[in-house]
């Protein structure tokens, strides 16, 4: 309103457009979508972690191996203290489907290698991983965990079994156990 309007005595009328100008607004091109006006949904904030784990991204990665475990494609994960150092203080056995963006959530970490001892040929490594499930999400605490063992290929199992032995650069503080059995089964999952 302009302020030779405020004192006005006669009330405002609306005053129709002409075909001119309502033709004029129809015409008128769309605003233009860019980066300033574009709503990003919040699954397009997602960081960039390492395999898709953002528990990752809060220790020090000190190796990536890639795997097959149980005939899926994977990844070993040595980890330790973020100082430079050749310390690895934890093994995570990440599948290719897991995904995790909650930097609180423990990935499936390896508590035990076992030395399937079945004859020339036919021998193998396997590796219980403890996964703990989360009841969602967006929580810290978990609700149960799985015990599952995994059958490596042969390369990745002889990189763990260097590991445990001393025998690679890495000085191993991760207190995975060793042991042997003649079982030519993997062990049962266990849920708790």
């Amino acid at each position: 309103m302009s302020p030779s309007m405020l004192n006005a005595k006669t009330p405002v009328h609306i005053m129709p457009m002409g075909e001119e100008k309502v033709s004029e607004l129809i015409t008128q091109p769309n605003e233009e979508v860019n980066d300033a006006t574009y709503v990003a949904k919040p699954e397009e904030f997602q960081q960039d972690y390492p395999l898709d784990v953002a528990y990752l991204s809060t220790v020090g990665v000190k190796q990536i191996k890639p795997a097959i475990a149980n005939n899926n494609k994977a990844n070993v994960v040595l980890a330790g203290p973020d100082d430079g150092s050749n310390l690895v203080r934890s093994v995570y056995l990440i599948n290719e489907s897991y995904k995790n963006n909650h930097p609180y959530q423990l990935p499936p970490v390896i508590r035990e290698l076992i030395y399937h001892n079945i004859g020339a040929d036919r021998e193998y490594l396997g590796v219980i991983v403890e996964q703990f499930i989360y009841p969602n999400e967006h929580s810290w605490k978990a609700t149960k965990y799985i015990i599952r063992e995994y059958r490596l290929d042969d390369e990745s199992a002889q990189f763990l079994l260097d590991l445990n032995a001393g025998s690679t650069k890495w000085k191993d503080e991760t207190g995975i156990r060793f042991r042997e059995t003649t079982n030519p089964n993997t062990a049962r999952v266990k849920s708790y």
